[in-house]
Order: structure tokens, then sequence, then C-alpha cells
């Protein structure tokens, strides 16, 4: 819906909004300002904002009701958690407030997340009070609920143990949690119907249909909720072109990336994005022998600046400037606005994700995704219309088909023929993300080490 620009504070207001506000019924909710205008947001019913952790802990009142630069409605949100363990819980209270009466006044819809890993205390707190949260938004408001996340590189966060990997595995503790946390859902009223998913990353594709080795066992566990939860479970993946192993340099320069650049921001068909999205289908049609399964892309972004983490996924992409520039950032985000949700030939994605609404640090990891800076910040990050272009087609044939030579042993840059040169972790390094050595998947992406997301999974 085209909104009219106006208050953040989401009380009713029979007066005009303020500047750098948007009126959504009587209520007035935030929208950065910028001159930029861009046309309004194509299947903007099924396109929803990650909520970054800047935003959920310091200025939930502060959710952007509109898509920036255009008069689109944001019409859903991702949450990965609904409080952090190390969170104040004074603060919780007021946060919850703030997205409770942001959907209320939007209408909006919210996938949350709900974390699982080796301590089940943790994850009964956590899954405490995401049930709290489910029945203040109320089952009409809640678009899934998403079990984990990006469990197949659990094995390779700080600390994991074999134990711990023996646990969620082979012992099966992730798929029994999963069956007691939607036992939990189906017994308050009128969550019985709600979509069911668990998402996961770029390393799931690393086989087919998904990767099932011993600490990442992804094609077991969906084959057993597609059979527990006909009809009702979402397959969810995060794709993200600006960590794609497959992009380098122009031939011949130093510093140039317009190729890369053109097939990263690219949403025809052979994108990296709907080419890898297209792939997923194929998957999962191989595992449930159907071809229309709902199907989220539960993540996709880009950073500029240049995310802390790009160096080490990419080493080629960090020495280009213009591939972590204002202007890349604009294409992709305009590709994004403008994209049908078409991936070729096959059915594409029922729902998708941007991440995110502003700039976090999560740890020692800076990140830029954010279409705004910082909760103080009342402009979009973008401002210049000189910044974007139409989405570009690019000729070059990306290649999305998966094809593993040898099964990754563990992230030392040791266990992967192409990283034997280098020490320590290359697959993911320690940063969270997998080195182009060692990667023989083309057109899969990784997450941000340090966005919520992959926090999220630990």
């Amino acid at each position: 819906p085209l909104l009219q620009g106006c208050h953040h504070s989401g009380k009713p207001s029979p007066s005009p909004c303020e500047e750098g506000e948007t009126q959504v019924g009587d209520a007035c909710l935030y929208s950065c300002e910028s001159p930029l205008t861009l046309a309004p947001v194509v299947e903007a019913s099924r396109k929803g904002m990650c909520l970054d952790d800047t935003t959920w802990r310091g200025c939930a009142s502060l959710i952007p009701a509109v898509w920036p630069h255009t008069g689109s409605g944001v019409a859903s949100l991702r949450l990965f958690k609904a409080w952090q363990a190390d969170w104040p819980d004074s603060e919780r209270e007021k946060a919850w407030e703030g997205l409770v009466s942001w959907v209320r006044a939007t209408k909006a819809k919210v996938l949350v997340g709900t974390q699982i890993t080796c301590n089940q205390t943790d994850d009964d707190r956590d899954w405490a009070l995401v049930l709290q949260l489910l029945e203040m938004l109320g089952a009409d408001s809640v678009l899934g609920v998403a079990i984990g996340n990006e469990m197949e590189l659990l094995q390779w966060k700080t600390g994991t143990s074999e134990e711990c990997m023996e646990k969620v595995w082979a012992e099966g503790y992730f798929y029994t949690q999963t069956l007691a946390r939607v036992a939990d859902l189906d017994k308050v009223a009128g969550f019985g119907h709600v979509n069911l998913t668990s998402v996961f990353g770029g390393f799931a594709l690393s086989q087919e249909p998904f990767v099932d080795q011993p600490h990442a066992m992804v094609a077991t566990y969906l084959r057993n909720v597609t059979r527990d939860f006909p009809g009702r479970w979402a397959y969810s993946l995060n794709v993200y072109p600006y960590y794609d192993p497959g992009n380098g340099l122009d031939p011949g320069t130093t510093d140039q990336c317009t190729q890369a650049i053109a097939r990263s921001v690219s949403f025809a068909a052979d994108g990296i994005l709907p080419a890898t999205v297209a792939t997923f289908r194929g998957r999962i049609q191989q595992l449930t022998g159907k071809g229309d399964d709902p199907m989220w892309m539960s993540e996709t972004g880009w950073s500029t600046p240049m995310a802390d983490t790009l160096p080490g996924a990419n080493p080629a992409m960090a020495g280009c400037p213009e591939f972590s520039s204002e202007g890349t950032f604009a294409k992709f985000y305009e590709g994004f606005a403008a994209w049908d949700l078409s991936v070729g030939q096959v059915k594409g994605p029922d729902h998708v994700f941007y991440f995110t609404m502003r700039d976090s640090a999560n740890f020692a990891v800076t990140e830029h995704f954010g279409l705004v800076k910082d909760c103080g910040d009342t402009r979009c990050k973008l401002k210049n219309a000189t910044t974007t272009t139409t989405t570009t087609t690019t000729t070059t044939t990306t290649t999305t088909t998966t094809t593993t030579t040898s099964e990754p042993s563990g992230a030392a840059c040791s266990a992967h023929e192409g990283c034997k040169a280098l020490q320590g972790n290359c697959c993911p390094s320690d940063g969270g993300v997998f080195l182009q050595c060692c990667s023989q998947v083309q057109g899969v992406s990784t997450t941000p080490a340090g966005s919520a997301e992959s926090v999220e999974l630990v």
C-alpha cells in the first residue's frame, strides 16, 4: 500500500505527522528521509525486512513503516530472537511493546525465530520467551516460526565440542526439539496452522539434495520434518551474492570488478541470487517430489561500506572499491525492490526477506548491511539519485549446480585441497565465512559472519 509521509511513536495522532515519519491509519511511524525516490516495491506483500539487533534492542519503536525511498509499506518482518540472553530484561518489555504496536498499525506478519544450541536450559529459556511474544502478537500476525538458524554451520562455531555435534545430529536433539516446539505451539489457541521452518545457509547445498554429513545431517532432518508436517513446512535459505566465492576481478585488472558486480546485482534468471534460489527449488523437488512446496528466501542484502568479513571471504572483492560502494549497494537494493520473484523456469520463492534495517555490530564484527545507519539517524543511507541505475542483466552464465569433490572434514585449511598452502581455519574462517579456496560450490553464498542471524544459530 502507498502510505503518506509522517511519527514514530505509534500513538494515535489526529494531526499531520512530523518530518521523517509516515502515517499508517491513525498512527505515525518511523520513515527515514532521503531526496532519492524509487518506484514502488514489486510484490511488496511477499517481501519483508529483517529486524537487526541494533533496532530490536535499541529502537524497536523506530521500525520503518515503508521500504526506504518508496511509498510501499513493509508487509512482514523476520525476527531472529525474542530477546538475547545477555540483554537486560528491563529493556525487553519496551521493545516488545514497540514491535506489537508497529504490527497492529501496519497489519504486517512476523517470522519469529527460536534458537537450537547444545544447551537445553538456554534453549528452553529462549523458547519460553518466544511463546510469550507469540501470544502477544497473536496467530494472525505470525507468518511462521523458525526453529534453529543455519544449524549446518554450528559445527564450526568456536567452542562447539564433538559431544555437542553428536547430541544435535546423531542423537537427534535438533529433531526432537523441533517436535517439542511444535507440540507446544499447537497448544496455543490459533497457532495450529502457523507455518514452520528452519533456516539454512549455502553450505546446506554442498551435497544433493542437501548436505548429509555426521555434523550436518540436513537432508535427514528435512526428510523427517517433511513427513511430520506435510503442507505446513516452509523450506528456507539465506542467499548472499555479496559473499559469493565465484566473484573475481576483471581480467587484466587489479582493482576492477564490473563483471562480478553485474552478476551479483542482477535479478534476471542468470543472476547469482535467482539462480541459487532456482537451484534450491530443484533440491526441494528432489527431496519431496513436488515443485511447489512453500519456499522462503530468508535473507539477502548488500554492505556499504565494506563488511569486515569480506576480506576473509573474498580478498579479490575486498580489493575492488566499487564492489562495496554506495552505488553498488543502491543497484542491489533497487534490483531487490523491482524483482518480481521469478527465477526462470521453476516456481520462485513464496516470500523473501531483506537484511537489514540498520547497521549492527555483533561481538567484534562490524556490519554495514543496514538501509539506515543507526537508531539516531533520521536519514536513509542512500541519499543521491545518481547512485542508482536499473538492474543490469549480465550475459555471464552463473553455474549454480553444487559439486563437491570431497567432503570437508573440518574448518582447517589443511583439510581442503585448494587451501593447503594456508594456515588456520578456512572453511569457514574464524570469522565464519568460506574462503574462495575451499569452495567447490558455485553460486552459493555465505551469510555475514557477525550478523544477527548467524549469531543466533549458536
